[in-house]
């Protein structure tokens, strides 16, 4: 049975395209892992400005790298 996963080369360039256009000076990420109990790699990402958090997302995945690129987009 063929994976449905994307691959690692694909998730390694969807993050670096993801912080290239992110304001990373105002980018906070935080792993949620050792708050949760699932198993899997659950990432927060937020955008900060001037008045707090403005945008955030949240990222599940079966590696960091999975989880960091859903967060991040």
């Amino acid at each position: 049975m063929q994976s449905v996963a994307p691959s690692h080369n694909s998730l390694v360039e969807a993050k670096n395209l993801y912080l290239e256009h992110l304001d990373s000076k105002n980018l906070f990420s935080f792993d949620l892992k050792d708050l949760d109990r699932t198993g899997f790699s659950i990432k927060v990402a937020s955008l900060r400005d001037e008045k707090g958090f403005t945008n955030d997302g949240f990222g599940y995945g079966t590696s960091e790298l999975e989880s960091e690129v859903g967060a991040l987009g």
